[in-house]
């Protein structure tokens, strides 16, 4: 009789604890999620709106719904119709664009180590760029970015970029002498097209189809995947995989509508960026193989170039290289060989 007691008051005992505990509990995740606050927010980049599904920008947008249970609503403006990437920062910077997505190169005006991302034949794999932008060398480049009045995480990836033209193929860098080819604004690309024996002309993205399809440009270096997108086989011949630089895709917030997110918001939003990310680089194989295949289709004759011509046409960058490490810091590009070299053993 008294072993009955006993348990029948442990019972009672630990359903009282057990409805405290899941009180408890209810309470803490009402008041986590109380910590997520309505906002309207307003997310721009250069490119046509199906890019949101390459960029990154589809599945954040979709990720930052979902966990703050629609209270943070992001408004997508894509094609440039806020501006150029240059604009947008400076947008930003001001507060009157919330979010934008764009390529690490249009960040080297703003801090200038990201122009080492923008290294010609730096990586030989997609895996090599994501880690190094991953690590500590990423890492003190995004560090730097909160001074200048904007926040910066990676996306997503457009992978490699390669050259394309309306002239002829290019198998060799004597096929790139002459060839007017619009470029990034970016002093790395100006000097490396130049060093190739190109007339780099540098002008925002906005402009370039039309500056194609009245040949006031030869070409550009694009990606597979923005090639694809663009329809530049509408406007261009040839696609020639020269695998030259990285196009990496990096979400930027403004400085002062970060500071309008409280903690529990901020992560939330980097935890989107990060998931949309890796999300993003499982695809990238995928996106690109249906982008050059797109591409061939629609009547554009796409080649590789060959390891040994591309040596060659390292040979030619190692001059704009050597200048510019010296512009982005010796020992951060010491670092990044450091990097490389212990990820190709």
């Amino acid at each position: 009789m008294t072993i009955h007691t006993q348990h029948s008051s442990f019972q009672s005992n630990f359903r009282v604890i057990a409805t405290a505990l899941a009180c408890g509990l209810a309470l803490m995740a009402s008041h986590a999620q109380a910590q997520i606050r309505d906002h309207k927010v307003k997310l721009a980049f250069v490119t046509a709106a199906d890019t949101g599904a390459l960029n990154g920008v589809d599945k954040f947008v979709e990720l930052v719904k979902q966990k703050s249970k629609g209270k943070i609503d992001i408004k997508v403006f894509p094609n440039g119709t806020l501006g150029g990437d240059v604009q947008m920062i400076s947008s930003m910077q001001g507060g009157t664009i919330d979010m934008g997505v764009m390529g690490t190169n249009a960040l080297v005006g703003v801090v200038k180590e990201f122009g080492l991302l923008d290294f010609p034949f730096l990586f030989d794999s997609d895996k090599e760029a994501s880690a190094l932008i991953d690590g500590p060398v990423g890492k003190q480049m995004f560090d730097k970015l909160a001074a200048k009045g904007v926040v910066g995480m990676p996306i997503s990836a457009f992978g490699f970029r390669h050259l394309h033209n309306s002239k002829r193929p290019i198998n060799k860098p004597e096929d790139i002498q002459g060839l007017k080819l619009r470029v990034i604004q970016s002093p790395v690309y100006v000097e490396l097209m130049g060093a190739l024996g190109a007339n780099p002309v540098a002008m925002s993205f906005t402009e370039v189809y039309n500056a194609m399809e009245q040949k006031a440009i030869d070409g550009m270096t694009n990606t597979a995947l923005i090639a694809s997108s663009m329809k530049a086989y509408e406007v261009q011949k040839y696609m020639s995989l020269t695998a030259h630089m990285y196009n990496y895709i990096v979400l930027l917030v403004s400085g002062k509508a970060w500071d309008q997110f409280n903690a529990d918001e901020k992560a939330l939003i980097t935890q989107a960026a990060t998931e949309a990310k890796e999300f993003q680089r499982k695809k990238i194989p995928e996106y690109t193989s249906q982008a050059l295949a797109v591409l061939a289709k629609n009547g554009m004759v796409v080649n590789e170039v060959s390891q040994a011509e591309r040596a060659r046409m390292r040979e030619k960058a190692k001059p704009v290289v050597d200048k510019y490490a010296g512009v982005v810091g010796k020992a951060l590009v010491e670092e990044a060989n450091a990097e490389l070299a212990k990820m190709r053993k």
